[in-house]
Order: C-alpha cells, then sequence, then structure tokens
C-alpha cells in the first residue's frame, strides 16, 4: 500500500467515526501544508551561505516561521481528538501570537538599517509582546475541563480567574491588534526612507526596493480586517466570512510567501554603503527634527556647483551610465569626491536624487536613439544603461511625457520634410 493512500483511509476513518469533522479536516490539512512549508523554510533559510553567523534579518525570519510553525501545530491539535483528551494544552499556539509584530519588524529592520546598532526601540516592542503574554497567562493556565466548556460555547464565569481570563483575553486582543498597527506603520515609514535612500546610492534600484513587502503587509492588514469582522459576525449573527479552513489557508499563504520571498531576498542595503557611516546615511523622517538635513555640511553653494560641473563632464566625456550597475560610490570616486557631497550637490543645486541623475543621462541618450536609429526599443533600453524595460518604460514617460514608441513616432514626424 502506498504511504499515501494509508494517509488517506486514516483522514477518512477519522470523518467516518465522527472524531473529526469534514470541515476541521480541511483545516487539519491545510494547517499540514502550512507546516511542512514553515518547516522546509526555516531549514533552507539556515543552510543558506553564509560567512560567519546567521543575519539579523534572517535569525528574525527564522523566528517568525517558527513562531508560525508552532501556531499551526497548536491549530492541528486544537482541531484534533487529541485536544479532548489533553484539553489543558489548547491554544497554547496563542501564547506566541504577541511576538510575531517583533520579529517582523527585526527582520524589516535588519533588511534595511544602514550599520547603525539596533535603536532602543526594540526594548519597547519587546516590552509590548511581554505584557500581551502576561494578559493571556489567565486563560493559557485554565483547567482542561474549562477550556472543553470553553470550546463548546457553555463556560460560565463563576470565579476570580475565570474573570481575569476575560479581561486577560480582551486585553490580549487590543494590545496584540494595536501592536501589529504600530509595527504596519514603522514597517512602511522604515521602506519609504529605504526607497529615498537607494535612489541616492543605486542608478538601478529594481532588486532593492523591497516591492514584495508592501503586499505582505497589505494582505496580513486585509487577513486581520477580515478575522475581526469574522469574529464580530459570528458573535452577532453566526455568520463567517473564512471560517476554520479559511482561515487556516490565510495562515498558510502568509507562511508561504515569507518563505518564497525571504530565500529569494537578500539584505537591501549594498555592502560598500556601510562604509559611508551613519553621519552619510539618510536620515528617517522626523517631524521633531528642526535641523535641515545638510546643516553641518562644510560645502558651500559654489562648491556643490562645481561638484555638478565635474558630474556632468564625466558623463558626457566617458559615459558611465551605460553601466546598468553604476553606482553612487563608483561615480564619487570618478571626481574624487565623497559620495556624501556628491549626494548633497544632487539634491541641492538639480532637487534631483542619483537615481533620476544617471536615469536622466539614460533616457536623454535613448531619446536621440529612437529617434536617428531603427534598432528595436528593447535593444536601445539595454544599450543605455537599464536593465528592466518596465523600469525603462516607467522612466522615460516620466522624463519625456510619452512612451518610447510615442515619442520615435513623433520624433520621426517632426524631423521629416
Amino acid at each position: 500500500m502506498r504511504p499515501g493512500g494509508l494517509f488517506v483511509d486514516i483522514l477518512r476513518h477519522l470523518v467516518y467515526a465522527g472524531c473529526v469533522s469534514q470541515s476541521d479536516l480541511l483545516a487539519i490539512i491545510i494547517n499540514a501544508c502550512g507546516l511542512g512549508i514553515a518547516s522546509m523554510g526555516m531549514i533552507a533559510l539556515w543552510l543558506q551561505p553564509r560567512k560567519a553567523s546567521v543575519s539579523t534579518n534572517l535569525r528574525a525570519l527564522i523566528a517568525l516561521l517558527a513562531i508560525l510553525a508552532v501556531d499551526t501545530t497548536s491549530s492541528i491539535f486544537d482541531l484534533s481528538p487529541l485536544a479532548r483528551s489533553m484539553p489543558q494544552w489548547g491554544g497554547v499556539g496563542y501564547g506566541l501570537w504577541p511576538w510575531m509584530p517583533v520579529c517582523l519588524w527585526a527582520y524589516v529592520d535588519g533588511l534595511t538599517r544602514m550599520g547603525a546598532p539596533p535603536p532602543p526601540g526594540y526594548r519597547r516592542h519587546i516590552l509590548v509582546a511581554g505584557a500581551g503574554v502576561l494578559c493571556l497567562l489567565p486563560f493559557l493556565l485554565l483547567p482542561g475541563a474549562d477550556k472543553l466548556a470553553l470550546a463548546r460555547g457553555d463556560l460560565v464565569a463563576k470565579s476570580m480567574h475565570h474573570l481575569l481570563f476575560v479581561a486577560g483575553v480582551l486585553l490580549f486582543v487590543l494590545l496584540w491588534i494595536g501592536h501589529m498597527l504600530v509595527v504596519g506603520g514603522l514597517i512602511l515609514r522604515r521602506l519609504a526612507a529605504h526607497r529615498r535612500r537607494m535612489r541616492d546610492l543605486l542608478s538601478d534600484v529594481a532588486a532593492v526596493d523591497l516591492r514584495w513587502l508592501d503586499g505582505l503587509m497589505l494582505f496580513i492588514g486585509t487577513g486581520i480586517a477580515i478575522a475581526i469582522a469574522d469574529n464580530l459576525l459570528s458573535m452577532f449573527s453566526g455568520f463567517q466570512l473564512l471560517g476554520i479552513w479559511g482561515s487556516a489557508a490565510f495562515e498558510a499563504l502568509v507562511i508561504g510567501g515569507l518563505a518564497l520571498f525571504g530565500l529569494n531576498q537578500e539584505r537591501a542595503v549594498p555592502p560598500w554603503a556601510e562604509a559611508l557611516g551613519e553621519a552619510e546615511a539618510e536620515p528617517e523622517p522626523n517631524a521633531a527634527a528642526a535641523e535641515p538635513r545638510y546643516s553641518r555640511s562644510s560645502l558651500t553653494p559654489e562648491d556643490c556647483a562645481a561638484i555638478i560641473e565635474r558630474l556632468d563632464a564625466v558623463m558626457t566625456r566617458d559615459e558611465p551610465w551605460r553601466n546598468p550597475f553604476l553606482n553612487l560610490k563608483m561615480l564619487s570616486e570618478r571626481i574624487a569626491t565623497k559620495p556624501y557631497y556628491v549626494t548633497q550637490a544632487l539634491n541641492t543645486v538639480l532637487s534631483r536624487n542619483f537615481y533620476d541623475y544617471v536615469n536622466g543621462w539614460r533616457v536623454r541618450a535613448a531619446a536621440r536613439a529612437l529617434a536617428e536609429k531603427d534598432g528595436s526599443v528593447l535593444g536601445i533600453c539595454e544599450d543605455v544603461g537599464f536593465n528592466s524595460k518596465s523600469t525603462f518604460n516607467n522612466v522615460f514617460r516620466r522624463e519625456m511625457d510619452a512612451t518610447p514608441s510615442a515619442y520615435r513616432i513623433s520624433a520621426r514626424k517632426r524631423a521629416a520634410p
């Protein structure tokens, strides 16, 4: 007999014996898939080649996958017949929920921080998570009989422990949701600052812009909103949006997304950028900071103008913009100037970041080629230094107010006798 067939026979027997409903069985299967994905993801992340030790972002991602793996295991236990024989262990997975936002923030911070040590804010996240666990302790310590009664919906609060359990669970939910919202806002702010910083350093940001995290945060936020609505509807009308198997599928998708993209995502700060130091890295937005960004710089406006002249001369003479991997360090070395000074000159004189400055040269060269040559748009895109046709199209449209094809047609019409 094939092992798979034996597994199916066991599941079918459980359903026929009345041990597990079909809905619960589907949820168990989905949770088992999520557990398998999380386990394989953790192993693959741990076995990734590394120089000395696992980086901060990988440790945080492994911890997050471990929490989700424990949570799915707890869900499988709660839906199985074991929950009726060992009810005191029911719902233990909830005890790790407060650490999800901590790990998520640590992962994004590890991906995007430029050399500086973790800020004191980490301690606040840990304290909030610890408070959430303390709030849940009365529930976790409920006797098995009370947990069974709670699952049946006939638990009556008749002791101080029960009242503490109800209050603790309410505080736990409010703390967890609030913490997730705060961390979500911090992550979005950090990603926006990171993308601005990378546009000051690189001419191609596709590999480091972390766009997939936007989708993940939107997915998690949508899932939390649906879960809240689901619980409220179930409480007042008995109707559920997700149901048990829907919640399991949502968690499995989150695990799959974290494992898939986490395995492929390297640290989003170029190694050479670490050498710029904290003083040369762009600070994150801070409404309380009254100091202008370059208030401490020794460069005068005349110095900045001279740097732009030298940059333009090098770009005209040597055409380094044709290199798709051109970055701030490479260009600043060509004019023997500190990278930070190049960034300041571009920002203050041209009101442009490095990304827009270099791609402006590429677009102007592409516009000349489109008007004068018969090569394909893709060939011209690659010749002027773009790695991606979609990036080329977007930048060209922004700079020239037309798509490359439309620009070619209009330019040749203007040149026709």
